[in-house]
């Protein structure tokens, strides 16, 4: 009896042993079906009507692609609004794959699409509500509108503010820069002593003729050295040049190390990833797109908390920073 059970166990792993064990290998294998690629390609380029009819096609050709009720339901729900057929997907995708690990993402999705749905009803008066319930409805939609506007201004404020510091921060080190190397150029370049000379030729007094220092002093004799055809006659006393006093080497200053015009600062650029939402679009469905899990949507979710509105809503157009 034991030898059998342990046999019966044997052909049930080894039967088993080659299926996907978890929410990714399956919804992998079922990706691989042409109708499913299909959908998801209409969904990437903003085909979303499109893509929900593949989606409708798909359950009914082949209804075994369960991971078709999953992207369907997120369309019917961040799209259409349709909010009890996305909870009808939503069930049968967790009533095909009981032990999935999107159970908690599956149920919280379910609830959101449940009060949604009861808001829906009280603003198309399907409900019977008083007055007063209605007014309240309205309003409250209106704040999460008016919230989700002011949460997108204030995360562009906040990037703007960043940038706007680090451009303050980098001007500012450059400034510094400058005073340092000019307290070094300037006290030696407007010291007296530092500065060179003016070499000026020197007026004989008993001639008209500008007389120039020679270039080295110890070469000139105290008397010139007069030709005899152009010496002076005996009645007049010989020209005698006086010696010029050594002229100081002039001292160069100190070579300056950045030009006269430092260029300007490079422009900051963002390093981190980001990502344009686009109609339709959903945390679970940029995680998908970007890493080809939807369960790594809290990624997206702690890194853009100060963006997304109630429930993790997007607007088209918004801008996500995608770790």
């Amino acid at each position: 009896m034991i030898y059998r059970f342990f046999l019966c166990w044997m052909l049930a792993l080894l039967l088993t042993g080659c299926e996907p064990t978890t929410v990714a290998e399956q919804d992998g294998r079922d990706h691989e079906s042409p109708l499913i690629r299909r959908a998801l390609e209409r969904e990437q380029v903003g085909d979303l009507d499109g893509a929900i009819q593949t989606y409708e096609e798909v359950l009914q050709e082949s209804p075994k692609l369960i991971s078709a009720h999953f992207h369907l339901a997120l369309l019917l729900q961040d799209y259409r609004k349709d909010y009890m057929g996305a909870i009808y997907h939503y069930r049968q995708y967790e009533r095909l794959r009981p032990n999935s690990e999107k159970k908690t993402l599956l149920r919280e999705r379910t609830r959101i699409c449940q009060q949604l749905l009861v808001a829906q009803l009280l603003s198309t008066g399907d409900v019977t509500v008083s007055r007063k319930q209605l007014e309240l409805v309205t309003e409250i939609d209106k704040l999460n509108k008016r919230l989700s506007q002011v949460e997108g201004e204030k995360a562009a404020l906040v990037e703007q503010k960043t940038a706007l510091d680090h451009q303050l921060l980098d001007q500012k080190a450059e400034s510094d820069r400058l005073h340092r190397l000019l307290d070094r150029v300037i006290p030696a370049s407007s010291s007296e002593e530092a500065r060179p000379r003016s070499v000026l030729p020197r007026l004989d007094p008993n001639s008209s003729a500008l007389a120039t220092p020679p270039s080295h002093p110890a070469a000139v004799p105290e008397k010139a050295d007069i030709p005899a055809a152009t010496q002076p006659a005996a009645s007049q006393p010989p020209v005698i040049r006086e010696t010029p006093p050594p002229q100081p080497k002039p001292v160069e200053p100190a070579p300056a190390t950045v030009a006269e015009h430092p260029a300007p600062p490079a422009p900051i650029t963002a390093a981190t990833r980001t990502y344009v939402v686009q109609p339709g679009d959903s945390v679970y469905r940029i995680a998908e797109r970007v890493y080809g899990d939807p369960m790594q949507w809290k990624k997206i979710r702690d890194a853009n908390r100060e963006r997304l509105g109630p429930d993790n809503q997007l607007r088209a157009g918004q801008v996500l920073v995608v770790p």
